[in-house]
């Protein structure tokens, strides 16, 4: 599911990169 929330903004990014830009 592909949510937009201010709060998984970031994890949206994390999935599109497929990178953890923080752990």
């Amino acid at each position: 599911a592909v949510t937009v929330r201010p709060a998984t903004l970031e994890d949206v990014f994390l999935r599109l990169t497929g990178r953890r830009l923080r752990e």
